[in-house]
């Protein structure tokens, strides 16, 4: 079976790493792209940015916040260099730049 390559025990999955940073406020949904991971952030208001360049060590790069329009961030889809964050609170959905994003 092809799971045993990523996952040689699915009954015990073992940790590889982990990341605990209160600025990743509350993180919901989280998509991956390339060396990156988008978070979107339920407390916080906006999305966070986590670098995956080293699996073993994913490290917090930045985040973006808008309390306008991102109350309670629900969701977020990323198709070539943008963003598309979705906030349930404020019924919206907004575009952003990543790479202008994570040179922040």
């Amino acid at each position: 079976m092809w799971i045993s390559k990523i996952l040689p025990n699915p009954a015990a999955p073992e940790l590889q790493a982990k990341l605990l940073d209160r600025r990743l406020g509350k993180p919901n949904r989280c998509v991956v792209e390339g060396n990156r991971a988008y978070l979107p952030m339920v407390e916080g208001d906006g999305i966070a940015v986590v670098d995956l360049s080293n699996p073993a060590q994913p490290a917090f790069l930045t985040a973006y916040h808008d309390s306008e329009l991102l109350d309670k961030t629900y969701g977020v889809a990323v198709r070539g260099s943008l963003l598309y964050v979705a906030s349930r609170e404020e019924n919206s959905l907004i575009v952003l730049n990543r790479e202008a994003l994570e040179r922040k």
